[in-house]
């Protein structure tokens, strides 16, 4: 089903927890409306390490474990988006945060980003860091320039993908 899906155009944004109704691990509990407390917990563990490099504790680094969590769904995005507290954690994470051994997965329609679109689209615009498993002229989420679209002009094969971060690319193979 996950193959299917790189396979098909999704985007896979980089930035566990799983937050997914239909296709949760064994033992996952986690569901959309579960989106804003997991958000808040990661943020108050982030908090803690970032506290802890401020008073000169450089081991937080090798000592902390990755913190990863993955939004497959717009109902979760949605949830996000209207939940004020969860927003802002979401926003400190990607921001402040990001360096402190976290990573966040957004599955997201190939869609453009709009002024109405979401922020959690617009903060996977602004970054530029994405997984994408099309052919380059197909993106959409933002424009990439037309020296780089030349050099990955050939159609993808099975297994082929990208992963974008600003405006570098590097073409990657896919076990699939």
């Amino acid at each position: 089903d996950f193959g299917h899906r790189l396979r098909s155009g999704r985007v896979l944004s980089v930035g566990g927890f799983c937050i997914n109704r239909k296709r949760r691990p064994a033992g996952a509990e986690h569901v959309a409306d579960e989106a804003c407390p997991m958000l808040s917990v990661i943020e108050e563990k982030l908090k803690k390490r970032y506290d802890l490099l401020s008073s000169g504790d450089s081991s937080v680094f090798t000592k902390a474990p990755l913190l990863l969590m993955l939004i497959d769904g717009s109902d979760a995005m949605i949830s996000i988006q209207n939940d004020r507290d969860a927003l802002g954690a979401f926003r400190n994470i990607c921001g402040r945060y990001r360096n402190l051994n976290v990573c966040m997965l957004l599955l997201i329609e190939n869609t453009a980003v709009t002024y109405s679109s979401p922020d959690i689209l617009k903060t996977v615009k602004e970054t530029r860091h994405i997984l994408y498993f099309d052919n380059l002229i197909n993106l959409k989420i933002f424009d990439l320039p037309l020296n780089q679209l030349r050099t990955y002009k050939k159609p993808r094969e099975h297994g082929d993908g990208y992963y974008i971060k600003g405006n570098e690319i590097v073409k990657l193979k896919v076990p699939i």
